[in-house]
């Protein structure tokens, strides 16, 4: 007779206990694998659009910043615009630092263009556009003859021609009416003569303009007349031989 004997009683719990136990692992499993797979579903949408959303922003700074680049401007001087009710359709304008920026570098190109001048048109659909505002034409082209005649002697701002469009200046230069009054302020400067008439007392020829004959007989008689304190040298008492004014009294003296 064996030394061990089986004890039914608590062989059958123990196994009653172990389907038990069984059953209710298997339960649980189900249960906590349900959960789960009802999660990740629950997820899943929720994730894809945070995903979508990341991306759309992603892209949208990409753009940001080519738009950015193409103006030369900085990025964090760009507005976005949204241009549809979805907001499928995104535009971009520089904020008013970046317009700012633009109108000092649009200026910084052309002359006698100030950032004042500069007129920034920004669409989110057609875009950026730098130019000369319509109403400052006017002081630009003023600020070009003063400039221009300020660095050039006997020459004042009213002999100059000067165009304007929205790029800036397009045209400047001395106007073809008035190279005889330029002239005639030089020989003013130069010579002993007081009031030169551009139309009656300068002649035009190949090398520029030349004093007539009247103007260089008075301007002998003043030569002379400073020369001889004892005589009084009147234009009727002056000749001209070779381009050189000769007082005739003293010829025939």
């Amino acid at each position: 007779m064996s030394e061990y004997t089986d004890k039914p009683g608590e062989s059958n719990s123990e196994r009653l206990r172990d389907r038990a136990t069984s059953a209710f692992q298997q339960r649980r499993e189900q249960a906590e694998s349900g959960v789960s797979r009802l999660r990740d579903r629950a997820t899943t949408p929720f994730q894809q659009r945070r995903e979508q959303a990341e991306r759309a922003r992603e892209q949208l700074a990409e753009r940001r910043d080519q738009f950015a680049g193409a103006l030369g401007i900085d990025a964090g001087n760009v507005r976005a615009v949204q241009l549809d009710d979805r907001g499928e359709q995104i535009g971009f304008v520089p904020d008013a630092g970046g317009r700012d920026a633009l109108a000092t570098d649009f200026a910084a190109d052309r002359p006698f263009v100030t950032p004042d001048d500069t007129l920034i048109d920004a669409d989110p659909i057609e875009g950026t556009q730098a130019r000369v505002a319509p109403d400052r034409v006017d002081d630009v082209a003023a600020r070009a003859r003063q400039q221009s005649a300020a660095d050039r002697q006997f020459v004042e701002p009213t002999d100059f021609d000067v165009g304007v469009g929205p790029a800036g200046v397009t045209e400047l230069g001395i106007r073809e009416s008035r190279r005889d009054d330029i002239a005639a302020r030089e020989f003013e400067a130069t010579t002993a003569l007081d009031d030169v008439d551009p139309t009656r007392d300068l002649v035009d020829d190949a090398d520029g303009f030349g004093l007539s004959t009247g103007a260089q007989r008075r301007l002998g008689a003043r030569e002379l007349d400073a020369q001889l304190p004892d005589v009084d040298v009147g234009v009727d008492d002056i000749t001209l031989e070779d381009g050189q004014a000769v007082f005739e009294r003293e010829v025939r003296r």
